[in-house]
């Protein structure tokens, strides 16, 4: 699997040039559909959220090795999904714990199992875990351990435009993330290149 990486939130223009080297377009491949169950209130609750439109598209694109650039206006309640495990990094413990919780409650799982989170005193991981919402530090700490983030199809880093020095550290260390993995696994099927996307909460792309 490859690693999609998704900044959220509007600002990000300082890092712009530091991933920038590392972006190629690439989209291709034939059309499929993501099918996932969901509360009944859930399904009418997303129909008013304006990225709905552009499910379909995201989920091909995000499909296939390539660099993304979304725009999603605020509120616009945007997500990925893949085969894989999708890490979500957020500034702050409680953004985390409530994020997880919302997530789970849309997807009609119980919280903890499928959906899982990671602070500093508190991990609920299991072997079926899918979706993990964790602090931005928690996320280092795992790039320490493992600089190709094995485990993980998906890295979204929430709240971007705080600019924290942590959200810089990542931004820096996911295009080594991605460099090395395409060194290593470039003649394997196991691992393919990074997909870096934005999403960002501004109606206008010239903001970056």
């Amino acid at each position: 699997m490859w690693l999609d990486v998704l900044i959220v939130d509007a600002n990000v223009s300082l890092f712009l040039n530091l991933i920038i080297a590392t972006m190629r377009v690439k989209i291709q491949g034939p059309a499929f559909a993501v099918h996932v169950s969901r509360p009944a209130e859930v399904e009418q609750t997303r129909k008013d959220f304006p990225i709905i439109m552009m499910e379909q598209e995201i989920m091909e694109a995000i499909n296939y090795p390539a660099t993304l650039l979304y725009e999603a206006g605020f509120g616009s309640k945007r997500f990925s999904s893949r085969s894989g495990v999708i890490g979500i990094t957020q500034p702050r413990c409680v953004a985390v714990l409530a994020t997880a919780t919302r997530v789970a409650h849309e997807l009609g799982v119980r919280l903890r199992r499928v959906v899982v989170f990671q602070v500093r005193h508190d991990k609920k991981i299991g072997k079926n875990s899918a979706i993990k919402f964790m602090t931005a530090g928690i996320l280092l700490r795992e790039i320490k351990n493992d600089l190709l983030l094995r485990c993980y199809s998906v890295i979204i880093l929430d709240e971007a435009h705080e600019r924290s020095l942590n959200t810089g550290f990542l931004l820096w260390m996911l295009t080594r993330t991605n460099n090395i993995r395409q060194e290593v696994y470039k003649d394997q099927q196991k691992f393919y290149n990074l997909e870096a996307q934005w999403h960002q909460k501004t109606k206008s792309s010239r903001r970056f």
